[in-house]
């Protein structure tokens, strides 16, 4: 057998060990507050009341400040968002668009350590249009890794960049590449 065809045969084998192995728990619910300390405060933001399965919500059905559970991977929140950032003198968004912002909270709860990644977001506008994260805007950007363990958080800025005309947002995220997606309304 050539060697190209049992290197096709073993990338094939691998995403679907990697696809039986997502699909033994597809729970998102929430999972009480999101804790969003500032600089030498903290406060509570409270969850909306409803706990149920995000498969079982419509579109956009968490807001900033839950906190939701994905599965037994990790829990996932959005602390602050920025619908109109300001670009730097040399970096501006290009003409006819601007950057949104959304700061995720990520805590791990799988003992093998969660995965996250900017390319695991993205954003949807009023119209449907759905657009990928931008290597520019707020600072601190949410970085890679895949070994976030029980207990461990991480916080960063996702960026996107849209037209001025869209109004309102809704971030869709997925723990991992195989997660299944879960949806914030961002205004």
């Amino acid at each position: 057998m050539p060697k190209r065809n049992l290197i096709i045969g073993g990338v094939g084998v691998v995403v679907l060990l990697a696809a039986v192995a997502s699909a033994g728990s597809s729970e998102n619910e929430p999972a009480g507050d999101l804790a969003i300390p500032s600089p030498g405060t903290s406060a509570t933001v409270s969850p909306t009341d409803a706990v149920v399965s995000a498969e079982a919500e419509p579109s956009g059905s968490y807001v900033v400040g839950d906190r939701i559970k994905l599965a037994e991977e990790e829990y996932f929140g959005v602390a602050e968002v920025d619908l109109d950032v300001a670009g730097t003198e040399f970096i501006k968004p290009e003409t006819g668009k601007k950057w949104v912002a959304a700061l995720v909270e990520i805590e791990g709860i799988n003992p093998d350590g969660a995965t996250y990644n900017p390319f695991f977001f993205k954003v949807r506008d009023d119209q449907g249009f759905e657009y990928n994260f931008n290597l520019f805007g707020k600072e601190p950007q949410l970085q890679s890794s895949n070994d976030l363990k029980p207990g461990q958080k991480v916080k960063g800025w996702v960026n996107f960049e849209v037209p001025d005309t869209a109004k309102t947002f809704t971030l869709v995220y997925a723990a991992g590449f195989l997660g299944e997606p879960v949806e914030v309304a961002l205004n």
